[in-house]
């Protein structure tokens, strides 16, 4: 399983990497620090798991979302934010989010989510 991990906050990758590097069928984690950087690695690896902060310099995670030229249908996106209102929270999903965490309370959900992948 290829995971990318989309977030501007250095800390929140490394926790997110560290947390995953155990899990044993997660072959590569790639992260990206913005949103172009994201684009760029979600067009070159079509990654098993998408991990996107909603906001980030260059595209944010709801530009990415609604870009047309990126296909999800083989990725399962999580996005993990702190702007975890009502408004975003359906936004997302209205997109193709599959699941929305806030960052402060939800975090360790996405290590359940990936390892019943």
């Amino acid at each position: 399983m290829t995971i990318l991990i989309a977030d501007d906050f250095a800390p929140i990758r490394r926790s997110l990497r560290r947390l995953l590097t155990p899990i044993p069928n997660i072959k590569r984690i790639l992260e990206a620090t913005n949103g172009l950087e994201a684009y760029d690695l979600l067009k070159r690896f079509q990654p098993d798991v998408l991990i996107l902060d909603l906001q980030m310099p260059g595209k944010t995670g709801i530009e990415i979302l609604q870009d047309r030229t990126l296909d999800f249908s083989s990725t399962t996106v999580i996005v993990l934010t702190n702007y975890n209102d009502a408004f975003y929270r359906q936004m997302s999903q209205e997109l193709g989010a599959d699941y929305f965490f806030d960052k402060t309370t939800e975090f360790e959900k996405i290590i359940e989510v990936i390892e019943n992948l």
